[in-house]
């Protein structure tokens, strides 16, 4: 049986990650102004865990790196501006840039997201590798999917209220990388 590795974080220059009542489990990199609200889980178990930067976890949200049936250590990338909204779960290895996890939307190992791309609230995506600014919704029961013409909206306004507001109510870890 493999030993358990120790946790690592790194916490980018600006993030705002709260520890009291989240679960960090592994080699964690956490990009510059990301937001991890409470309750978040993000399990390495598998792999290291690199978040971009700017990225919003919002409560609930768990980021899951499984281990590999072949037991292979796997990383699992993250990139910049996606919004993962409440009780939202990915263990999807790859995620591109600009991408919307709504409301208890999940995302399996098995998925690619590119760029821009938005999963419907309650979606449970398996065995997929999105284009560019894809949507998947349900509609009468079905999966629907379409292919939009911008980028989801920036969450930036949101990002910094909460940086002003989220260390005045939690604690919070520290900046360990200041680039």
């Amino acid at each position: 049986m493999d030993k358990p590795k120790p946790n690592k974080l790194v916490v980018g220059h600006g993030a705002i990650v709260e520890y009291a009542k989240t679960v960090l489990k592994g080699e964690i990199t956490i990009g510059k102004g990301t937001i991890v609200h409470p309750t978040v889980q993000i399990l390495a178990e598998g792999g290291p865990i690199h978040i971009g930067c700017n990225n919003l976890l919002e409560e609930g949200v768990i980021i899951h790196n499984k281990p590999s049936e072949d037991g292979e250590e796997r990383t699992m990338t993250i990139g910049n501006n996606n919004y993962f909204e409440v009780r939202s779960q990915s263990s999807a290895l790859t995620m591109g840039d600009n991408n919307v996890l709504q409301v208890t939307a999940k995302l399996g190992s098995d998925v690619r997201l590119g760029n821009g791309c938005v999963i419907g609230v309650g979606m449970c995506i398996k065995n997929k590798q999105l284009q560019d600014v894809t949507h998947l919704y349900q509609r009468d029961g079905m999966i629907q999917q379409r292919i939009g013409r911008e980028l989801p909206q920036s969450q930036t306004q949101q990002i910094d209220y909460l940086k002003n507001m989220i260390p005045s109510y939690h604690k919070i870890h520290k900046p360990t990388n200041t680039d």
